[in-house]
């Protein structure tokens, strides 16, 4: 269903908030940006917003009586391009963990009032960053400042830049940064009422026109656009004859840029998760890592995921994508949840894949989603709303280029 109080059911037009699965499509539109020349990896931030030249990283300090201060210092080299693609430049969040810098964050109020994304990136200037840049995988921002740079190269907002370049050429008609409009309000999908704080440190204003597009986190859209952005992915950026990433910037874009060699160290908070890399906006299958036996999946397989529950898996060996949508918040406190458990699978959502057959399985405390999964030319998807931790839906579908796709779901 797409809202379980007044029992309206969910179709491909269902309106979902992405949450950060937004960070893909900014991250595709500025690899766009970067193959026209208007934008260089290894630009200084401070090129385009010059107050982030004099931005200053916290190093906690602890005293002999076990408090903790923070102490200012210089940064060793300029933030860049390629840190806020790539989630290294120190720039985080204050709704996860408990160091003082995301403390900081919490206690600025850096969502108060109308803004814009230039007056949002002041207000991020303002704070300390995390970590040195380029020094750790650093969950936050750095996609919010990365969109206000694509605003100054092409002197245009955000969404102007993303319709034009992508949204309206894929025919993505439903994909945006606001439901404001009755009949769209109609196909918006609700959270179940008892379980909808999704635990970002705001609240999602989806229904409120605002001067703020988050390119973090801000954007919604329906399955019927979403799987067309996913099969462009999966197609390695082309789609319906129309190139939107040469090869040469796909593969840019799908490389490991936080591997061996980069200098980047990963903590607790490394939200790609284990066997995984980080590419320019996607997480980036490196290694079965460490689980036995390892997770089913392709090396080179490209993910993302968001808060309220919306996944992306393209799986371009296989010739395979899936989507999930939902509007379900995390099972448990982001603070104090290990990446293991948080990243990239915030709601037990995992997926088998052997051979021709596709099982994606999603488990959660009380959803309300649809699931596309696509091979080889066919599609199948399967929607529902589960009410109890123990719920689960389940769509298996087997399919190949000469063998149209089987479907069956249960739900439990």
């Amino acid at each position: 269903m797409q809202d379980v109080v007044s029992k309206t059911p969910i179709s491909d037009k269902t309106i979902f908030r992405l949450s950060s699965l937004t960070k893909v499509i900014t991250s595709v539109v500025a690899m766009q940006l970067i193959q026209d020349g208007k934008i260089k990896l290894d630009d200084p931030v401070s090129k385009y917003i010059p107050s982030f030249a004099n931005m200053k990283v916290g190093v906690e300090k602890k005293a002999d009586d076990g408090s903790k201060t923070l102490e200012l210092v210089p940064l060793v080299r300029p933030i860049t391009v390629l840190d806020l693609m790539r989630h290294t430049s120190g720039i985080t969040y204050g709704f996860y963990g408990d160091s003082l810098v995301r403390k900081a964050y919490k206690e600025a109020n850096i969502y108060a009032g109308e803004f814009d994304l230039a007056e949002f990136a002041e207000r991020i200037a303002k704070l300390p960053l995390h970590n040195q840049p380029g020094a750790l995988w650093q969950y936050g921002h750095s996609t919010d400042i990365l969109a206000r740079i694509m605003e100054i190269v092409s002197g245009k907002s955000l969404f102007e830049i993303e319709k034009e370049k992508l949204l309206d050429p894929l025919g993505m008609t439903d994909t945006g940064f606001f439901v404001t409009e009755p009949e769209r309000l109609q196909r918006l999908a609700q959270p179940v009422p008892n379980d909808s704080d999704f635990r970002v440190g705001r609240l999602y204003r989806t229904e409120v026109r605002q001067k703020w597009q988050s390119a973090s986190g801000g954007m919604v859209s329906t399955m019927n656009d979403f799987s067309r952005f996913a099969q462009m992915l999966t197609n390695g950026g082309t789609f319906d004859s129309k190139t939107y990433l040469s090869p040469k910037t796909f593969e840019l874009m799908a490389s490991d840029h936080a591997g061996k060699g980069s200098g980047v160290e990963r903590d607790y908070f490394y939200f790609p998760g284990d066997g995984f890399g980080m590419g320019l906006g996607f997480a980036v299958r490196t290694d079965p890592g460490n689980a036995k036996p390892p997770p089913p999946g392709s090396l080179g397989e490209l993910k993302w995921d968001g808060a309220s529950g919306c996944y992306l898996v393209v799986d371009r060996k296989q010739d395979m994508f899936f989507v999930v949508l939902e509007q379900t918040p995390p099972n448990g406190s982001a603070s104090s949840a290990p990446s293991s458990s948080w990243s990239m699978k915030h709601w037990r959502i995992d997926a088998v894949r052997r051979g021709g057959l596709v099982v994606a399985a999603l488990a959660a405390f009380a959803v309300v989603g649809s699931l596309h999964v696509a091979r080889a030319g066919e599609s199948a998807s399967v929607e529902g709303v589960f009410r109890t931790r123990a719920s689960r839906v389940s769509a298996t579908t087997s399919a190949t280029k000469s063998r149209p796709a089987r479907f069956r779901a249960r739900s439990c």
